[in-house]
C-alpha cells in the first residue's frame, strides 16, 4: 500500500508527499503512518516559514527601493 500525505497550511493543501509501498508488500502500521504524517507536517511548516521569510525580505527590499526612488523623483521634481 502506497501513502499520499498532504502538507496543509490552514485549509489549503500546499504539497503532497507520496511514499511507495514497502518492498515487503506489507501495509504501513498505524504508528508508522502517524510518524510519517508528523514528519510531513513539520516539513510543511518549515517550508511555509521559509516562504514567509522570503516574502518579508522581498517586502523590505521593495520598501528600500521605493524610498530611494521616491527620494530621487522628489529631487528631480524640485530641480526641474
Amino acid at each position: 500500500m502506497a501513502l499520499a500525505l498532504p502538507m496543509l497550511n490552514r485549509a489549503e493543501v500546499t504539497g503532497v508527499v507520496l511514499i511507495a509501498p514497502k518492498p515487503t508488500g506489507l501495509a504501513f502500521r498505524p504508528d508508522e503512518i502517524a510518524l510519517l504524517g508528523d514528519a510531513v507536517r513539520a516539513i510543511g511548516h518549515d517550508l511555509h516559514a521559509l516562504k514567509v521569510e522570503h516574502l518579508e525580505g522581498l517586502t523590505k527590499r521593495l520598501a528600500i527601493e521605493k524610498a530611494a526612488l521616491t527620494g530621487r523623483s522628489g529631487a528631480f521634481q524640485a530641480a526641474g
